[in-house]
Parts: structure tokens; C-alpha cells; sequence
């Protein structure tokens, strides 16, 4: 009792390895499938078992074809090529057991072969032997012309591209590696994808050969099954007729039987070859129905051309049915709206699955947004900048249009809006936000973070909010039949504009105004100079002016590093002379950079910027405390930046019109400086003196700042300049208009034009 338990217990160990659990035991399955294969070849099967697997060989074909259809990149199926070298055999492998029975026993009735090669012979024959034989020769000519080779060809060419285009794919890989775009488990990751994907096309071309072959394989088994068959009845006292009617039948049975599974699996391997990577999880089945009914006019004006036809048919023009024409044209109008109104419901939910523009290659503007962006895609990261809108402000007619729009229709009670009008509103808003942050990239050197645009639920309609790292910084609404003017209600009275709306612009916080868009003097702004700004436009202007204002915020080590990265590559000796020669760390060169761009100072000159620091620590080696020491190299870059500080100070006429500060004002930021370490957060000046003095600034430069003749400049000894500046950014609404510049800076570079003292009390 004991052996049998012992043996009963082995028995079941052994099936339970066989089991699909783990790899090796999916390797167990495929030995013993080969095997199977194997005793095909050789051994006589029942008729039973016979059946049994040939409707196993079409279950599998259909599987493959499905599973190619669902993929959504071709290289998920590397085993592929594989998979149709198995099935080829099998494929095969039956043909041969197949005809043994055929041959052996074809002449003692029409289930000599199985119940499967009858079923399928009798339900192509259907009584007439020749009809079935002309039927079979088509499908037969149809898979082996046709599929068999279509597919063939294309696994060719594809496995050609993706093979010659190798090379500079690995070259793109470490390019990027080493410019800092990518790091090295990225580019472990990248390597590891193109192998894998060169390998999968170039053993596709391969398997496909396999396939052709089968195709060939299986016409010529037909043949011998048809001809041998007839002179082996003839030959066992068959007649003629009966001869042909019965190994006809089941030749047909045995090749349709075949046919089938190659057929559909040629189609699969066709599937995945010729689907294209689109960078999103669609598989070829949903990019085939949504590029096909992306566009809907196109089925509609096929279906409404369709009708006319049956219509012309109806009315005798025509000798064609009216009814076939009509159910399909009503059947492909019901698709379309079926489609529009389920994506219609999913519109807002799926907003930000909407693709991002393309951001073009490193090196450019662009290309170093990416360099930033490229986290936020696979993380849940916090939002660093964030706006909020009302659901009906997107689409076209909802206050987000083209980008020649300039009209802003009414809000509210506006319906949702439809799922193409929320893309096309989101697409044009990232182009203006792309554009808008190259734009100060250019110009400033900081990358802002991108603008996560999504639908705040609470939001009354028309509202929207802009969020930096999740805090409300600003809010507002857009305005129902107006569009927002770059000037003032005075400057755009003089241009014949009424009733125009006074606000502040976005971002330079001057004189500017909401005005309405149906009057005439409106179109003709634009050619006088004025800037017009769609919502869309202005949405981007709003989030823009919320990042500079709180830019030092969004600036930090992390940025600081990818900037160093961009230029590491064409000047790596000068970047490790400053930090392996341990001039500074990046924590401390994070806070340069932050003070340069907290003063509005431009940071795009990354290598200048680091010269200048090797220079000043070679010149200043004596100062030991450290805040000092950063003070004192802040002072210097300015100098050595002071040309592209002053041309960023010009204003009108490209003149450097300048306010003074009056003895007094000078003499109190002296005596708080010399108290002040650069430690505090502000220097110790008198609340009373801060009063009066923001009172006096106030009253002096913002009639200067409505006439737009931004920026203001203050210019004052080089001592308190940091200080004068502190207080400008604490106390100023506008201070992001307000420069102050130090004597020492100017250096010949500009020649000022005083235009008032500041004093207190006046």
C-alpha cells in the first residue's frame, strides 16, 4: 500500500511540474508539444484524437490572431516568431496524419478521416461536388497568393527598416545619455527595448518563410490527396464517380481544415508587424476605429452618397436595391453618433489624457523642457503649477478657440463640451504654454514648470484658478464676449474702443483692459499694435505671470543640476574646475542662481556665470564666512552679467531712463546694511521709514508704470543695492517691474537718463 501511495504521490508531482506555473515549467509543456509533433509524423492516430486536435490547431490560430489584434506594441510579442514556427509544424504535422487516414481508409466512407475533415468537406460541397472544388481553389489561391505572401513581404520590409535604422537609434540612446537626458538604467532600459525589437523583426522575416511555405506545403498535399486518393478507390474497386465524389469531399475537408488556421495566422502575424508604435496604450484594433472615425464627416458624406445611390435605384435611375443601400448608410449615421455621444460623456474625465505637444530634440529650448517634464509623466508628483478651469470653458465656442480666435462667446448655461473641441482646446492651450515657456527659457534661462491644465468641479462658470505647488495663487474669470487688450482704457479710447474694462496684464502687471469684441475699432487693433489675446491666450498669460512671481520658488537643486547638464557636455573641464576643485557646491551654486533669478536676472549664460565664479574665488580666497562670501560673488556676477541686466532695464527708445534715491533714503538703507549678515530675511529697516517710503514709491512710479514705460530702474551705490532691492520685492505690488541697479554695473556699458529722486515724505 505504501509503493502505490508512494507512486500515485510521484505521478502527481510530475503532472504538477507540467502544470503552466513558471517558466520552466512552460518549457516542459513546449518539449512535450514538440513531441507530440514528432509521433504525428510517424504514428497513426484514431480518428477521435484526430478531431480532437485539429479543432485544438483552430482554436490556436483564432487565439493568435485576437492576441495580435489586442497587442498594444508588436515587441509584448517576442515570442511570436516562435509561436508561428510551432504551429507551422503542428500545422503540418496534422496535414500528414490526415492524409494517412484519407488514404488508407478513404475508401470505406466519408468518416475515414474524422468527423471534423467530413463536417467541413460536406459544408463546402453542399451536394455539388464542382462548386465546392472551385470554392476550395479560391481560398486556397486567396491565402497562398494573397496572405501568405502579403504577409511574408511585409514582415520583410519591416524587419529591413527596423534593422537599417539600428545603428542610429543606439547612437540617439548615448547621445542622450551623455548630454544628461536620459540616465544610464534609461538607457540600460532603451538598449535592452532595441534588441529585443530587432530581434522580434528580424525572426519575423524568418518565421514568415515558414508560413509561405506552409501555404505551399498545403497545396501540394491537396493534390496528392485528390489524385492519389482517386486512383487508390479506383484501384480497390471503386468507381470513378464515387471515387472523386469521395476523396473530393474529404481533400476539400482536410485542406479547408488547414487552410484556416494558416490563413488566420498569417493574418496575425500581418496585424502585429504593421502596427505602428504610437506611444500610447491603443491597440491596433483601437487606433484602426478611432483614425477611422476621428473625422466624422468622412462616414457621413460616404454614407449620405450611399443613399442617393439606393435613393437613385428607388427611382429607376438606377437598376440597384434600395434596401441594402439604406440599412447600410442609417447603420453607419447611427456608428457615428453612437461614437460622439459615449466620447462626449468621457470628454472632461479624459482631458489629460490628451498627447502632449511634441517637444523636439535636446540641445534647443524645447528639447530641455522635456528634460524636466519627463518625471512628471511617470510619477504622482505634486503639481508644481496647476490651472483650474470650468468645464465650459473649453472648446472652440466656449472660450478656448483656434488660435486666430479672438472672441470669447458667452459662458453661461453652455453645455459640456464635446470630446473634439475639449482636444483641440487643450492642444492649442499646450502649444501657447509651449511656446510661452521657451519663450522665457530664451530669455530668462529657467525652465517654468509645465502647466497642468484640468477641471476644477467647484469652479462657477467661466472662473478659473491658478495653483503653484497646490496653493491658490490667483483666480479670476473670463469675460463672455470679450477679448483681453494689452493697453489701457485710455490708450484704447484714443483708438476708438468704448466701454473697455480696466485690469492689470498678466504678467507685467500694466495698464490693460477686457473689451468687446464686436466692435468695429476692435479688428483693427491688431494692426496699431496692439496685442489681443484669446482665452486660451490669456490663460497662458495668468499661469505665466503666477510662476514669475513666486519664480525663486520653483528654482532649486534639482533644477540648478539638469541646467548644469545641458552644458556639461561642451564645457566639462570648466564644470568640474568649479565644483571638484570644490569652489562650490551645488546646494550653494542653487542659491546663486536663485538670487540671480529672484532679482529677474537672466541665468541663460550658464558658462559665463560659472567663469565668473572660478574668477571671483581665485580672487577672493581670503573671506571665510560663507554668507559673505556668497553676498560678495551675487555682487560680482551682477558686474560680470551687467550688460545683459541693463538691456533687460531699457525701456522706451531703448534708453535707461532711472530714478535716484535721495541722500536720506541711501543714508537709512546704510546704517540697516551694516546690521544686516544676509542671514535675516529682511534688512532692519524702520517700519515708520518703510511706510512713508512705499507711500512715496508708490506715488511716483505707478503713474510711470500705467504709461507703460516698464521697467522702472532705480539706480543707487552698490552697497545697499541688495537691500533697496529687498525692499522693492517686499513692499511693490509691480515689484517685478522694479530693477535696481548699482553704480559699479554700469560701467560704461549705458549712459543713464535720471528722471526723478525718490525722497520721503514728498
Amino acid at each position: 500500500m505504501t509503493k502505490v501511495r508512494y507512486f500515485v504521490s510521484r505521478i502527481r508531482s510530475t503532472l504538477g511540474e507540467l502544470a503552466p506555473r513558471s517558466p520552466q515549467s512552460g518549457g516542459t509543456l513546449i518539449a512535450c508539444f514538440l513531441l507530440l509533433i514528432v509521433a504525428l509524423f510517424l504514428v497513426q492516430l484514431p480518428t477521435w484524437l484526430l478531431d480532437i486536435l485539429l479543432v485544438t490547431n483552430i482554436i490556436v490560430a483564432l487565439t493568435l490572431m485576437l492576441r495580435g489584434l489586442f497587442a498594444h506594441e508588436a515587441q509584448r510579442l517576442y515570442a511570436f516568431p516562435t509561436i508561428l514556427v510551432l504551429t507551422t509544424l503542428f500545422r503540418l504535422a496534422l496535414n500528414v496524419s490526415s492524409t494517412k487516414l484519407i488514404l488508407l481508409n478513404g475508401d470505406q466512407g466519408l468518416d475515414a478521416a474524422g468527423e471534423v475533415i467530413r463536417g467541413f468537406g460536406m459544408f463546402v460541397v453542399r451536394g455539388d461536388f464542382v462548386v465546392g472544388a472551385i470554392v476550395f481553389a479560391i481560398v486556397a489561391i486567396v491565402n497562398f497568393v494573397v496572405i501568405a505572401k502579403g504577409s511574408a513581404r511585409v514582415a520583410e520590409v519591416s524587419a529591413r527598416f527596423h534593422l537599417d535604422a539600428l545603428p542610429g537609434r543606439q547612437l540617439s540612446i548615448d547621445s542622450e545619455l551623455r548630454s544628461g537626458t536620459i540616465g544610464a538604467g534609461e538607457a540600460r532600459r532603451r538598449r535592452s527595448q532595441l534588441n529585443q525589437e530587432s530581434q522580434f523583426f528580424g525572426s519575423m522575416d524568418g518565421a514568415m518563410k515558414w508560413v509561405q511555405g506552409d501555404a505551399i506545403a498545403g497545396l501540394v498535399i491537396t493534390f496528392i490527396n485528390a489524385a492519389g486518393g482517386i486512383a487508390l478507390g479506383v484501384g480497390r474497386g471503386m468507381s470513378f464517380g464515387d471515387a472523386v465524389s469521395t476523396f473530393g469531399v474529404l481533400t476539400i475537408g482536410d485542406g479547408l481544415v488547414s487552410i484556416l488556421p494558416s490563413l488566420l495566422i498569417s493574418v496575425a502575424a500581418a496585424i502585429v508587424v504593421t502596427h505602428a508604435v504610437s506611444g500610447d496604450e491603443k491597440t491596433s484594433g483601437d487606433e484602426m476605429v478611432s483614425q477611422m472615425l476621428a473625422d466624422p464627416r468622412a462616414p457621413l458624406i460616404a454614407a449620405v452618397a450611399l443613399f442617393f445611390v439606393g435613393l437613385a435605384g428607388l427611382l429607376g435611375v438606377f437598376e440597384f436595391p434600395f434596401l441594402p443601400f439604406f440599412v447600410v448608410s442609417a447603420l453607419t449615421v447611427c456608428l457615428v453618433a453612437l461614437r460622439e455621444m459615449f466620447t462626449e460623456g468621457a470628454a472632461i474625465e479624459t482631458l489629460d489624457a490628451v498627447p502632449d505637444v511634441d517637444p523636439g530634440y535636446p540641445g534647443d529650448a524645447t528639447g530641455l523642457l522635456r528634460v524636466f517634464d519627463r518625471d512628471s509623466d511617470e510619477e504622482d508628483v505634486l503639481d508644481e503649477l496647476r490651472l483650474e478651469v470650468d468645464g465650459r470653458v473649453l472648446g472652440p465656442h466656449l472660450g478656448i478657440g483656434g488660435t486666430e480666435s479672438t472672441t470669447v462667446p458667452a459662458l453661461r448655461g453652455a453645455s459640456t463640451a464635446t470630446a473634439p473641441a475639449v482636444r483641440r482646446s487643450r492642444q492649442e492651450f499646450e502649444k501657447l504654454a509651449q511656446a510661452a515657456r521657451e519663450r522665457i527659457f530664451r530669455e530668462k534661462g529657467v525652465v517654468l514648470p509645465r502647466i497642468q491644465l484640468s477641471v476644477g468641479r467647484d469652479l462657477a462658470p467661466g472662473a478659473y484658478r491658478v495653483l503653484v505647488r497646490e496653493q491658490q495663487l490667483r483666480s479670476g474669470q473670463l469675460r463672455a464676449g470679450q477679448v483681453f487688450a494689452a493697453a489701457g482704457p485710455s490708450t484704447l479710447a484714443v483708438f476708438g474702443v468704448r466701454g473697455a474694462v480696466a485690469t492689470r496684464h498678466p504678467v507685467d502687471r500694466r495698464a490693460a483692459a477686457w473689451i468687446d469684441a464686436r466692435q468695429p475699432a476692435a479688428d483693427s487693433l491688431r494692426l496699431l499694435g496692439v496685442e489681443l489675446h484669446s482665452g486660451a491666450s490669456f490663460l497662458v498669460l495668468e499661469s505665466i505671470g503666477a510662476a514669475l512671481e513666486v519664480i525663486d520658488e520653483l528654482f532649486g537643486l534639482d533644477e540648478a543640476r539638469s541646467l548644469l547638464k545641458t552644458i556639461e557636455r561642451r564645457h566639462q573641464q570648466l564644470v568640474q574646475a568649479v565644483f571638484e576643485g570644490e569652489l562650490l557646491t551645488y546646494p550653494e551654486f542653487a542659491e546663486v542662481l536663485r538670487r540671480l533669478v529672484r532679482e529677474r536676472v537672466s541665468i541663460r549664460d550658464l558658462k559665463l556665470i560659472l567663469e565668473g565664479i572660478a574668477e571671483f574665488a581665485a580672487l577672493h580666497r581670503e573671506i571665510e564666512d560663507r554668507h559673505e562670501w556668497l553676498s560678495e560673488l551675487h555682487a560680482f556676477l551682477r558686474i560680470v552679467l551687467a550688460r545683459g541686466i541693463i538691456n533687460d532695464s531699457l525701456g522706451p527708445g531703448d534708453k535707461l531712463r532711472t530714478f535716484m534715491l535721495a541722500p536720506e533714503i541711501e543714508e537709512e538703507f546704510r546704517s540697516a546694511v551694516s546690521m544686516w549678515d544676509n542671514s535675516r530675511a529682511k534688512p532692519p529697516l524702520d517700519p515708520a521709514f518703510e511706510a512713508e517710503l512705499k507711500h512715496s514709491a508708490t506715488r511716483m512710479f505707478y503713474p510711470v508704470l500705467e504709461r507703460g514705460a516698464v521697467p522702472i530702474v532705480v539706480l543707487c551705490e552698490g552697497a545697499i543695492r541688495a537691500a533697496v532691492q529687498d525692499f522693492f520685492g517686499r513692499q511693490m505690488a509691480s515689484s517685478d517691474w522694479i530693477r535696481t541697479l548699482a553704480f559699479e554695473e554700469l560701467a560704461g556699458q549705458s549712459h543713464p537718463e535720471a528722471i526723478g529722486i525718490l525722497h520721503v515724505g514728498r
